[in-house]
């Protein structure tokens, strides 16, 4: 999957500022510092409820579909899961001084995965290869590329998170997409203003 981001010309000083303060948006997410996060976040919002999912994806009724704001407040009671649902903004490496972004890329096949022949099975929505005429399925996305990107984007800071398929396995009908988190550069002051699913 290929992100393409019209990117609002900013200056070498702007973007260096951007780099700076997401790499202190990192810290305070290292440190668990949730008032530095609180205090980089656009509020009050219902563009960030997926920051307080659970592990199944799940929003706090109260918050389903748009019916509240989410303050601060609410960040403070839900912090634990808003750490850990930022936790792979940690990945991209940034240095504050020189404004340099590396990216995040691991490939998670293993040399045995490697080996094998892999299909797409529609009805079971997996993938699988054979073994003694038996299907083997994989864990959803198992063998695929995890990337983790930060770029220039029209508001300030776009950064992705996602699953990549690679040459192993055919191209999923429903294609690839990832957990997107935009960041706005506005008065000098960078913010998180939205996260959603980018496919």
């Amino acid at each position: 999957m290929s992100v393409l981001i019209n990117a609002r010309t900013f200056t070498q000083e702007e973007k260096k500022e951007m780099v700076k303060q997401f790499y202190v948006f990192q810290q305070a997410l290292e440190n668990k510092d949730i008032k530095t996060i609180i205090a980089m976040t656009e509020l009050p919002t219902k563009e960030l409820t997926a920051l307080i999912t659970d592990e199944m994806g799940n929003v706090p009724e109260e918050y389903e579909y748009g019916k509240k704001a989410m303050t601060a407040k609410d960040m403070e009671k839900y912090k634990e899961r808003i750490f850990d649902n930022l936790k792979p903004l940690l990945y991209i490496k940034v240095d504050p001084n020189s404004g340099k972004i590396t990216n995040y890329f691991k490939n998670n096949a293993t040399e045995e995965d490697k080996k094998r022949k892999y299909y797409f099975d529609a009805h079971m929505s997996s993938y699988y290869y054979m073994e003694k005429n038996t299907k083997k399925y994989l864990e959803t996305g198992r063998i695929w590329d995890d990337r983790v990107e930060l770029q220039y984007a029209d508001e300030g800071l776009f950064a992705i998170e996602y699953w990549t398929p690679n040459k192993l396995t055919p191209k999923e009908p429903e294609g690839d997409g990832g957990t997107a988190y935009e960041f706005k550069f506005e008065k000098n002051k960078l913010k998180l203003y939205l996260i959603y699913w980018n496919d």
